[in-house]
């Protein structure tokens, strides 16, 4: 496998690209299941329970309960999540 690997990192470090190297790698993926023509997603579904834990926080947050806040905060950090606030909004995150 990581002598395969080896040839796959070749192969994307070429300098000149080319359809033929594109067609060859989607080869090598039919080998290796890496699945490098499938799109790339950042976005994972955040479980209804941490959805509801900052629901909560936000409510804190617009009574100015920031204790209450923080609380939540460090709740949600345990459960492997992170909140991040902006002008823009609330931002959830798997940390």
């Amino acid at each position: 496998m990581p002598s395969a690997m080896s040839v796959v990192w070749d192969v994307i470090r070429y300098p000149k690209k080319s359809q033929d190297l594109a067609k060859l790698l989607l080869k090598f993926d039919e080998v290796l299941g890496l699945k490098i023509d499938e799109p790339i997603s950042n976005e994972t579904e955040i479980p209804e329970e941490i959805l509801k834990l900052a629901e909560q926080r936000k409510i804190a947050r617009e009574n100015k309960n920031w204790e209450l806040s923080d609380k939540i905060r460090d709740i949600i950090k345990e459960k492997g999540y992170i909140i991040k606030d902006s002008k823009e909004g609330m931002k959830i995150e798997r940390a």
